[in-house]
C-alpha cells in the first residue's frame, strides 16, 4: 500500500463561490510514496479545492469532504503529469485510489470515488 510521507497544512486563499468550492493553498510539501515505490511531491504553494465532487446532495453526502490529501495528490497529478503526457488519466486515478486507501478512506467510499474519477476521463468519449 502507498503512504503519505508528510502531513502539510493548508491555508484558505479564496472563499467559496456559488459553486461551493473554496480555494486552498498547500503550506509545506505533500509527499506521497506509491505502492510501486514512486515518490510524488506536491510542492508548497500548490492550490486546490480539495476535490471536484459535485454538490449534488446524494453524491456529496456519500463522498464529499473526504480524502483531502488524496484529492490534492490527484489534482497535482492531473494538472502536471496528465497534462504534459507523462501519466495517463487512468494512472492518476489508480494513484488516487491507492492514496485514499493509505489515507484511511473506507473501501466502499474509495471505490465510488475512484470509479467516478475514472468515468470522468476527459480524454475519452462515449464512442471509445
Amino acid at each position: 500500500m502507498g503512504k503519505f510521507l508528510s502531513t502539510p497544512t493548508f491555508r484558505k486563499v479564496k472563499e467559496a463561490s456559488s459553486t461551493g468550492r473554496a480555494k486552498w493553498v498547500l503550506v509545506g510539501d505533500l509527499i506521497y510514496e506509491s505502492n510501486k515505490g514512486e515518490v510524488f511531491t506536491v510542492p508548497n504553494g500548490f492550490e486546490t479545492d480539495f476535490a471536484s465532487v459535485p454538490r449534488v446532495p446524494l453524491a456529496f453526502w456519500l463522498t464529499g469532504d473526504t480524502a483531502h490529501l488524496s484529492a490534492v495528490l490527484h489534482d497535482y497529478l492531473c494538472r502536471i503529469h496528465v497534462s504534459n503526457g507523462t501519466m495517463t488519466w487512468k494512472e492518476a486515478a489508480d494513484h488516487f485510489r491507492d492514496a485514499m486507501r493509505a489515507e484511511g478512506v473506507p473501501a466502499w467510499r474509495a471505490y465510488l470515488m475512484y470509479w467516478a474519477v475514472r468515468m470522468a476521463d476527459p480524454t475519452k468519449s462515449w464512442d471509445d
